[in-house]
C-alpha cells in the first residue's frame, strides 16, 4: 500500500514537472514568434539632425530596440537624412529590415555608428528598395545597405540581401546567404566583410555580376559560390579569399585569382561542369598575373564533369603558369583556355573542348511511360482486350 502510494507521488511529481517544461518552453517559443517590431520614425532625426536609435522620438511609440526585436527602418518621412546611428550596446535584433531613399542616384543607406562597435543578428539583414510611386520627386531609391561600422555576430542562419560593408561577420557555426538582387548592382558588388569563425557562406549574386570579397577572410567550413560572374578581391593576399573553406564552384560561377610571385591555393575546390551563356562557356576559375610573371600551385581540385580553365597576361608581357599536380579529375578533362593554348598548365588531366550542348529532350510524363515496360505492357494488354471486346459484341449482333 506504502509503496502504491509512493508510486503515485512520483508519477504525479513527474507529471508537474513536465506540465511546468511545457508551460515554460510555450512560453519561450510564443516570446520568440510574437518578438516585438520596432519602427523607425526619424522625428529627432529629421528636426535636429539626431539620427541615433537611442533617441526614444526615432521610434515610433516613443520605444527603442531592445534584445530579441524586429528593427524597421524606413525614411521616406525624412529623405534628407543618410542614414541611422546604432548607438545601444549589446543589441542582439531578431531582423533587420531597411528602406529608403537618397538624394543622389547609386548612392547607399548607412547605418552608422562608433567605429568597432558591434551587434548580434539571429536572423536576416535586408534592404529593400521602395516602390516607385513612393519615392519623393528629387529623390531615387539607395542602391544598398552599408554596414561599415559594426561587428556583425551571427546567433543563427542569416540571409543578407543588398548589403554591402567592410567590417567583420563571424559566423558562429551558422551559415551566411549572401544575396544581390538589385538591378542597380551595376556589375559590381562588394561584400569585404572580414568573415571569420567556422561556417558556411553562399553568394548568389547576378550573373552579370563581379563580386569582390576581402583578401584576408580566415573562416572555414563551406563556401557555395552558386551564381555571379566571377569572385575574387582587391586585396594582395589573394589566398585568404575563401579561408580555409571547402569552395563548390556552382554552373553559373567562377573564381578570378590574380597575383604575382608564387602561389599556393590549399582550399579543396570542387567544380561542377559549366552552364552555357550563348555559345560561350566563361572559365570556371582564371590565373591572372598582375604586372608580372607568376606560379600557381593549385593541389586540391577535384572535377565534378569536364570543367574549363584559363589564364590572362598583363598588359606588361608576363607569363601565367598553373601547376595541377594532385588535381582528382575522376575520368573528366579540361579545356584550357579558349583554345587549349592560353598560358601553362603542368601536371592536369588531358585537354578538351566543352562543347555547346544541345538540350536535352525533357523527362514528360508521356517519355516517361514509354520509357517504362510496365506499363507498355499494360497497354498492349488493353489494347488486345478491346479488340477482343470489339470482335464479341460484332458476333453477338
Amino acid at each position: 500500500m506504502i509503496l502504491c502510494q509512493n508510486n503515485k507521488i512520483k508519477f504525479i511529481s513527474m507529471f508537474v514537472i513536465a506540465a511546468l517544461s511545457m508551460g515554460v518552453l510555450s512560453f519561450v517559443t510564443t516570446t520568440s514568434a510574437f518578438a516585438a517590431t520596432r519602427s523607425w520614425v526619424g522625428t529627432a532625426c529629421a528636426a535636429t539632425g539626431d539620427c541615433s536609435w537611442s533617441e526614444t522620438t526615432n521610434w515610433q511609440g516613443g520605444v527603442v530596440p531592445v534584445n530579441g526585436d524586429n528593427v524597421f527602418i524606413d525614411n521616406l518621412g525624412a529623405p534628407d537624412e543618410y542614414g541611422t546611428f546604432m548607438d545601444i550596446a549589446n543589441l542582439t535584433i531578431a531582423n533587420l529590415t531597411v528602406t529608403g531613399v537618397r538624394n543622389a542616384p547609386d548612392s547607399n543607406i548607412t547605418i552608422g555608428g562608433a567605429q568597432g562597435s558591434s551587434f548580434t543578428i539571429t536572423g536576416n539583414i535586408t534592404y529593400a528598395a521602395p516602390a516607385l510611386s513612393s519615392i519623393p520627386n528629387g529623390y531615387y531609391a539607395a542602391r544598398l545597405l552599408d554596414i561599415s561600422t559594426h561587428d556583425i555576430t551571427l546567433a543563427g542562419d542569416s540571409v543578407f540581401t543588398n548589403v554591402t560593408g567592410d567590417t567583420s561577420i563571424a559566423l558562429g557555426g551558422h551559415k551566411l546567404t549572401v544575396i544581390a538582387e538589385n538591378a542597380a548592382v551595376d556589375d559590381t558588388y562588394g561584400f569585404e566583410f572580414l568573415i571569420t569563425g567556422n561556417g558556411t557562406v553562399e553568394y548568389r549574386i547576378p550573373a552579370d555580376a563581379a563580386l569582390f570579397l576581402n583578401g584576408l577572410n580566415s573562416y572555414s567550413g563551406v563556401t557555395n559560390l552558386v551564381s555571379m560572374n566571377y569572385a575574387t578581391t582587391t586585396d594582395q593576399d589573394y589566398t585568404g579569399t575563401f579561408g580555409t573553406s571547402v569552395i563548390n564552384i556552382g554552373a553559373a560561377a567562377r573564381i578570378l585569382y590574380k597575383g604575382d610571385g608564387n602561389i599556393t591555393i590549399n582550399n579543396k575546390i570542387n567544380i561542377t561542369p559549366p552552364s552555357v551563356t550563348g555559345t560561350f562557356l566563361d572559365n570556371q576559375i582564371e590565373f591572372w598575373d598582375d604586372t608580372t610573371s607568376v606560379v600557381y600551385t593549385v593541389p586540391n581540385i577535384t572535377l565534378l564533369g569536364n570543367a574549363r580553365i584559363g589564364t590572362l597576361s598583363s598588359s606588361q608581357g608576363g607569363t601565367v603558369t598553373v601547376n595541377l599536380n594532385g588535381i582528382i579529375a575522376n575520368g573528366y578533362c579540361i579545356q584550357y583556355g579558349s583554345v587549349n593554348d592560353d598560358g601553362i598548365f603542368q601536371n592536369g588531366p588531358a585537354a578538351c573542348v566543352v562543347e555547346v550542348a544541345a538540350p536535352a529532350v525533357p523527362n514528360t510524363a508521356f517519355n516517361l511511360s514509354l520509357a517504362n515496360p510496365v506499363i507498355i505492357l499494360g497497354s498492349v494488354i488493353m489494347a488486345v482486350g478491346s479488340i477482343f471486346g470489339i470482335m464479341k459484341i460484332r458476333k453477338q449482333q
